[in-house]
C-alpha cells in the first residue's frame, strides 16, 4: 500500500511549526511566521523580508552574489 502522505499530516499547528523549523531548506535570515494573528510581529517580519530582499538585489547588481 503505497500512498503519498506528508510526514506532518495530522500534526497540530504547534507540532507543524516545530517540524517545519527543523526541516526547512532556505534558512538564511528568513523568519518563520508562527501565528497568523500576530499582526505586529508579522509586520516586523514582513519589513525584515523586504529589507533582506533589497540587500540581496544590491549584492546581485554589484556582482557580490549570484542569482540561484
Amino acid at each position: 500500500d503505497f500512498t503519498l502522505r506528508p510526514e506532518f499530516e495530522g500534526y497540530s499547528h504547534e507540532e507543524y511549526i516545530k517540524w517545519f523549523s527543523k526541516n526547512r531548506i532556505k534558512r538564511k535570515g528568513l523568519p518563520i511566521y508562527k501565528n497568523p494573528d500576530a499582526c505586529f510581529t508579522n509586520e516586523l517580519r514582513d519589513r525584515w523580508v523586504r529589507v533582506r530582499q533589497v540587500m540581496i538585489d544590491f549584492a546581485v547588481k554589484r556582482g557580490l552574489k549570484r542569482m540561484s
